[in-house]
């Protein structure tokens, strides 16, 4: 019988990590020139990483909502959950899981009335 050691499955999630930032970091360059056109590869996947682990401390953790709220903060800027309390507010519902956080702040920039936000909301989280 095969037995995953603990520290077999760290490294395992370390490396999915490090390819969910290295894809993510490409996807942004990729689909928003504009936006990432400041950064170089290595700060664009250190903004990324860090924005990840932003996300994790909201408990936001799987993929595609880690991706949503990673379009959202390129759109409106990295502090904004700081900066804007209708960007916290989702966030910090502890009744919601990850989905329901990032549903609830796209609902609440979609109320904000910004003209360009559908540019941002992934297909996922588009209804």
């Amino acid at each position: 019988m095969l037995r995953i050691l603990e520290a077999q499955m760290e490294q395992l999630g370390q490396r999915s990590a490090r390819q969910f930032v290295a894809r993510m970091a490409g996807y942004l360059r990729e689909a928003f020139p504009a936006e990432t056109e400041p950064f170089t590869v290595e700060a664009l996947a250190a903004w990324v990483e860090r924005n990840v682990e932003r996300a994790a401390g909201f408990g936001v953790d799987t993929e595609p909502e880690v991706a949503q709220l990673l379009l959202l903060s390129l759109h409106f800027g990295e502090d904004a959950s700081e900066r804007l309390a209708w960007f916290r507010a989702p966030l910090l519902r502890a009744e919601l899981i990850g989905a329901g956080k990032v549903r609830a702040l796209v609902r609440a920039a979609r109320d904000a009335s910004d003209p360009g936000i559908e540019r941002f909301v992934t297909e996922t989280f588009a209804t």
